[in-house]
């Protein structure tokens, strides 16, 4: 009864009046038929409101289409639709659906994003060179953690020079050695990954930075301590390792490219290296130079 009104009869009954007919149905009604239909001012300020919510309900939905799956995908208004064409009006549960998935995806867009920037770092704000994480904003503090995390750079070159100026290969060698064993046999075996807010993508399971440094930083120390030289030379040596070297798991850890575990294990490592290295020296090597 209700299908075969026409939109200005529609409006002239009341749901008491019509026998089994609703306010939804009603409005079905009104929706269903031609755009051209003569409505009263009310029926027409009604239809208005109810297709322009549905609309920017598909409008949002077209526009965060990339995120949906399954049948949300792609949807769209076109004049095939149902709110421009002369189809069936979707339900109201369906409608509300629709405008839920996608305010659901445009939040989730909008986390995804923010996630994205906080932990990997966008290129607006965070890059990584040479497997340190540089991020802004740069306060002084995380200068100072890029420097020292640059300085295990600055030292092997220095090595390289003095290898090339004087034959003096062990302390070449032994970098090489030490950071190469690292890199390619413990953290392969490990695979233990980085903290999620480093950008670096190799595994971080133990630090080569802390390794490297704490070899160099014990190999000085039991070589100075065997060193026959004057007591001022030694001090100044050692404090200078100290300063250039100690302060290497900060600097890993407070720039997010090491956990506290790793820091702490490639400084283990790095000093049972260094021993190693000094001992190699004065036993099988006695003829070869000290750092």
């Amino acid at each position: 009864m209700i299908g075969s009104m026409s939109v200005s009869e529609a409006i002239r009954f009341s749901p008491s009046s019509v026998d089994g007919a609703t306010n939804s149905q009603l409005l079905s009604t009104a929706l269903r038929c031609p755009c051209g239909s003569p409505v009263t001012a009310a029926a027409g300020v009604a239809v208005d409101a109810e297709t322009a919510v549905v609309r920017s309900f598909y409008a949002q939905a077209d526009d965060n289409k990339s995120f949906f799956g399954g049948p949300l995908g792609g949807c769209s208004v076109t004049e095939a639709t149902p709110l421009t064409g002369s189809g069936k009006v979707l339900s109201l549960a369906a409608k509300t659906w629709q405008g839920v998935a996608a305010e659901f995806q445009r939040a989730r867009r909008a986390l995804v994003t923010s996630e994205k920037d906080l932990e990997e770092g966008g290129a607006s704000n965070a890059f990584s060179l040479f497997s340190v994480t540089i991020r802004k904003p740069l306060t002084p503090s995380k200068l100072a953690a890029v420097g020292y995390s640059y300085l295990p750079f600055v030292f092997f070159f220095f090595v390289i020079l003095r290898a090339i100026s004087t034959w003096n290969v062990l302390p070449f060698y032994a970098a090489v050695f030490l950071t190469l064993l690292n890199e390619h046999l413990f953290k392969r075996w490990i695979q233990e990954p980085r903290p999620s807010l480093s950008l670096v993508k190799s595994p971080g399971m133990p630090s080569s930075h802390c390794l490297v440094s704490y070899a160099y930083m014990v190999w000085i120390f039991l070589e100075a301590a065997v060193s026959p030289s004057s007591f001022l030379p030694r001090l100044l040596c050692v404090s200078l390792a100290v300063a250039s070297f100690a302060p290497m798991p900060w600097a890993r850890y407070y720039l997010d490219d090491h956990s506290e575990m790793q820091c702490l294990v490639g400084c283990l490592g790095g000093a049972f290296g260094g021993v190693i290295v000094f001992l190699l020296r004065h036993l099988a090597l006695p003829a070869a130079s000290a750092i």
